[in-house]
């Protein structure tokens, strides 16, 4: 058999960077953004990968078409604030009616479900983990005992004593470790998301079965164990629905059945896999049980888009309520299109 040849010359990326900086010499005079750009176009196309290339791992682009450049035009016409209703009605308006078909396709209500665009899949998970944290650890979760805050830091501005609310009073009060359970399969944009909330002590590994999906009887052994022994509070349990590195899929349903006994908020990080939800038949083999989750990352930019359209992830919920909870800042009703 023959091998496919290389079709990309060799090159050194310190080399190119040496070269880039002796050619684009802006100590004598400003460059034009002619000569910027023939640089950059000759030295790409010589050395970079197209993303129909064969080297183009990780994404399944959509090459360019006219209709996603013409929608990225308008999209730029209409500036930064685009989701400002008193000025972009028209915008706004087309924006949720795409939210709302993506929702319906994973089987979530529009009327009483939120979905929003994200830059990419860590900001969608992020969002997942802080309204989480928001709804599951508080005082209204009767999963988390008393014993787990301390009353006298949880109070308002004036020190009077409030009902523990994380979205108020943060971990300051708490005597346990609010905790997210995993496999090796989950994206490690869960890892930096902790890093930054809660800490990276908090993230719990859960065994896998031979096919690398979590195993639910053995993550249930261990929210019950982590809750008895006093250290732990169990709030986010994350499922994966197409994992980068080899494309497994969790038995959602097993999951969603552990994580609703337990009173834990399961999140399916679905970038990949959760195009699945536009097919009848593939949503029903391969997501039996997302309708179950609380929350789902989905990442239009891996499958849906046309290359020039940008980064696109989703951040979809079943519950406004908790996200209202967790963003709204100005203490008026949140509309459906509210982001």
């Amino acid at each position: 058999m023959n091998r496919i040849p290389c079709t990309r010359p060799a090159a050194s990326f310190e080399k190119l960077h040496q070269a880039i900086g002796e050619t684009l010499d802006t100590t004598a005079a400003d460059l034009s953004p002619e000569t910027l750009l023939d640089v950059f176009k000759a030295l790409a196309d010589k050395h970079d990968t197209d993303v129909n290339s064969p080297f183009n791992m990780g994404y399944y682009c959509i090459d360019a078409d006219v209709a996603s450049l013409a929608a990225l035009d308008e999209t730029e016409r209409r500036a930064a604030n685009i989701a400002v209703e008193g000025q972009h009605p028209a915008a706004l308006a087309f924006e949720l009616h795409s939210v709302e078909r993506v929702l319906s396709a994973f089987g979530i209500d529009p009327a009483t479900g939120h979905g929003h665009y994200t830059s990419g899949g860590t900001e969608a998970n992020l969002t997942a983990m802080i309204v989480a944290l928001g709804d599951r650890i508080s005082h209204r979760n009767r999963k988390l005992p008393k014993s787990a805050y301390d009353p006298g830091l949880c109070l308002d501005a004036d020190g009077k004593p409030q009902p523990f609310e994380y979205v108020h009073h943060g971990v300051v009060p708490l005597k346990v470790r609010p905790t997210v359970y995993v496999t090796a399969q989950t994206h490690a944009s869960i890892d930096k998301n902790a890093r930054t909330l809660v800490g990276i002590a908090s993230i719990r590994d859960v065994p896998m079965d031979k096919d690398l999906r979590m195993n639910p009887r053995a993550l249930e052994r261990i929210i019950v164990a982590d809750r008895k022994s006093g250290r732990f509070a169990p709030f986010l349990v994350v499922g994966t629905v197409g994992a980068t590195g080899s494309g497994i899929v969790d038995p959602l349903r097993r999951i969603a059945d552990v994580c609703a006994r337990q009173g834990v908020w399961l999140h399916v990080d679905a970038p990949w896999g959760g195009i699945a939800a536009f097919s009848p038949a593939l949503k029903k083999t391969c997501l039996d049980g997302i309708e179950l989750a609380d929350s789902i990352t989905f990442d239009p930019h891996k499958t849906l888009v046309p290359l020039g359209a940008g980064g696109s992830g989703m951040f979809l919920t079943r519950h406004r309520d908790a996200v209202a909870r967790s963003f709204n800042v100005s203490g008026q009703p949140v509309a459906t299109h509210d982001y």
